[in-house]
């Protein structure tokens, strides 16, 4: 089986899956929780709302070519998301649902890269050995009001993702 890449321009915001589908790539969301519960406070200050407010908390892995790839977690305000968990979430982008079903349309999105250690579940779930790394991907998407709408952390084995940046000398 071919091994494919997905190339994050970091200056560019862009769908994992819509890059995946236009490569014919075949890929599918396994859920592993979808639930509405309250915002602690990491949650409640990067989405600049109050603690203890409802959110949709949404964990899926992402399976690319039947090989597990990445697992998600995604907080989103559930005032600005009712009735999501009960849409089918396995194989559309959930940036495709939010503009098409709730008008939210990401224009800018912060995120933060680093490795780190597996825990148990990760191990197995990813097929690693114990001293085997992982990125983890922490952001903030920001829609067309300029107001958080999701937290999100993805924890990815580190042969899925290709970074690059352009940066100009002034």
């Amino acid at each position: 089986m071919e091994e494919y890449r997905v190339v994050r321009n970091c200056n560019k915001l862009s769908s994992i899956s819509d890059d995946l589908k236009e490569k014919n790539i075949d890929f599918e969301f396994l859920p592993l929780l979808c639930r509405i519960t309250e915002a602690h406070s990491v949650v409640a200050r990067n989405l600049r709302i109050p603690l203890a407010s409802k959110v949709l908390e949404i964990k899926r892995m992402r399976i690319v070519a039947g090989v597990p790839k990445t697992i998600e977690r995604i907080v989103i305000p559930y005032t600005k998301v009712k009735g999501l968990q009960f849409k089918a979430l396995t194989h559309m982008s959930l940036s495709t649902i939010l503009e098409k079903d709730y008008g939210i349309l990401p224009i800018r999105c912060d995120e933060e890269v680093s490795l780190v250690a597996p825990t148990d579940e990760e191990i197995e779930m990813f097929s690693l050995n114990k001293d085997d790394e992982l990125l983890m991907i922490k952001g903030v998407s920001y829609a067309a009001d300029t107001e958080p709408f999701e937290y999100y952390e993805k924890i990815c084995v580190t042969d899925f993702f290709c970074f690059r940046s352009r940066h100009d000398y002034e």
